[in-house]
């Protein structure tokens, strides 16, 4: 991501901020945390930016934590604040799926390209095929 892209994203992220109330906030709880993948649709960005842009992240931390302090969220249990502070572990799976990703893009321009190479042997095979049947005729002569 530019660095214009993640000035933006901040930009975004602070009207957004400052534009909610508290009932606000109180509609897109979940779980105890504020909704990321609605903030990220009211944002305008994907919800990737939450968690790759820290100055996103710090200050939604720093907005969770004012809300919890102004009752609106409610309060972290033990087992909310040992897993927030406790490294996260990415799962074999989520890794596959990202070098799959990695690949869509790669595997579709073969694609595109293999279709064109494919249309121009088309037209060529048919092309040929008129002088071989010309070929063929002479031969019998």
């Amino acid at each position: 991501m530019s660095s214009v892209s993640g000035d933006n994203s901040v930009k975004l992220f602070e009207t957004w901020r400052d534009s909610m109330s508290d009932q606000d906030y109180v509609d897109i709880i979940f779980r105890g945390k504020l909704n990321r993948k609605n903030i990220a649709e009211q944002c305008g960005f994907a919800k990737s930016v939450l968690g790759s842009n820290q100055t996103i992240k710090d200050d939604l931390k720093k907005l969770e934590d004012g809300l919890r302090e102004r009752l609106v969220l409610p309060a972290l249990t033990t087992k909310g604040e040992k897993e927030e502070r406790a490294p996260k572990t990415l799962q074999r799976e989520s890794l596959k799926a990202a070098r799959e990703q990695s690949r869509v893009p790669d595997l579709e321009q073969r694609i595109v390209e293999l279709e064109a190479e494919n249309k121009v042997l088309r037209a060529n095979k048919g092309r040929l095929s008129e002088f071989a049947e010309v070929y063929e005729e002479l031969s019998k002569l």
